[in-house]
């Protein structure tokens, strides 16, 4: 087991401390030679001895990319390390192979080539080059794994992700499962102010029969977790305003809690909001009207006698285990 962990340790921290094979002045045949070794501990060790710089053979570039997937663990992760060492010499490389499986690396069967994409976009995550998005959107077209490695990627890069929005949009309007529409819309939220737009677009189309039932994006709760991105976005979702205020008279409890608690979160911006949450104040469910007490507090608004008994009466259901 110490050996086991040792060998580990030095694969993945091995470029500390190994010395460095000068590749504009040593062997590059050496290196490679060492690369395609037959013994993962050779592999491993040659990979830590990459020096990265700008003379940085692409031979031997492409033979880390392909280690990506190589038949031991210990010799993945080295590689990707080093990748990820590689930085801006490798993205270029690396979104070649999200475009084409087959460039620079060689695969016939198909469980190797999605098993090498999937490896490069958590290369990419861990790089964020914003040089990737065009890649990791087109991603979003392959399949499910892949898919969904690419919008959690996307998220990682916020708000530099922003050309990706449309995209993550299309699919949430794709009868996605409530999981990949909960992984859209997180990966909208960490974009930030450049989804307010989509998510605007996607609550005012409506593709959801009665508000909240069944239909193109066909799970009970799609038009709640529209508004509560959102909310989850806070001040900078402002030109959300306007298309709330109405759905705090929807027919839905959820949908009109959750409207009342995204206009709490938008803040001092959702001002246009108080007449309309005043009224929410008689809500015939205590959930919203407790909700719009918060609500109309977080926007500003100094504490009247109806929000204190309504307050009160939260506490006393509270007491009262309700």
């Amino acid at each position: 087991m110490c050996l086991k962990k040792s060998f580990l340790k030095f694969c993945v921290s091995g470029l500390l401390f190994f010395p460095l094979f000068a590749h504009a002045g040593g062997n590059v045949d050496e290196i490679l030679v060492g690369l395609k070794s037959e013994d993962p501990f050779t592999r491993c060790k040659t990979m830590a001895s990459i020096k990265i710089t700008l003379e940085l053979d692409q031979r031997i570039i492409a033979e880390v990319i392909n280690s990506l997937t190589d038949s031991h663990e210990k010799v993945q992760a080295a590689a990707r390390t080093t990748l990820i060492k590689m930085k801006g010499f490798v993205v270029p490389r690396l979104v070649k192979i999200l475009n084409e499986a087959n460039a620079f690396v060689s695969y016939e069967d198909e469980s190797q080539r999605n098993a090498l994409k999937m490896n490069v976009v958590g290369v990419l995550t861990e790089i964020g080059d914003v040089n990737a998005v065009p890649a990791l959107i087109k991603s979003l077209q392959g399949y499910d794994d892949l898919k969904k490695a690419s919008i959690s990627c996307l998220g990682v890069f916020g708000p530099r992700a922003a050309a990706a929005v449309p995209a993550l949009g299309k699919l949430i309007e794709g009868n996605g499962t409530p999981s990949e529409v909960y992984d859209l819309l997180r990966a909208l939220i960490k974009i930030g102010p450049a989804s307010v737009p989509e998510l605007i677009r996607l609550i005012e189309n409506r593709p959801w029969p009665g508000e909240y039932g069944e239909g193109k994006m066909n799970y009970p709760g799609m038009g709640k977790d529209l508004v509560v991105a959102l909310g989850m976005i806070g001040a900078k979702a402002k030109s959300a305003v306007p298309i709330l205020i109405p759905l705090l008279e929807n027919e839905h409890d959820e949908i009109r809690q959750a409207t009342v608690q995204a206009l709490g979160e938008i803040g001092g911006s959702a001002k246009d909001s108080i007449p309309a949450l005043k009224q929410a104040l008689d809500d015939k469910n205590p959930d919203i009207r407790i909700a719009a007490a918060e609500a109309l507090k977080k926007i500003g608004v100094v504490e009247s006698k109806k929000m204190k008994e309504v307050s009160n009466d939260a506490k006393e259901r509270k007491a009262a285990g309700f």
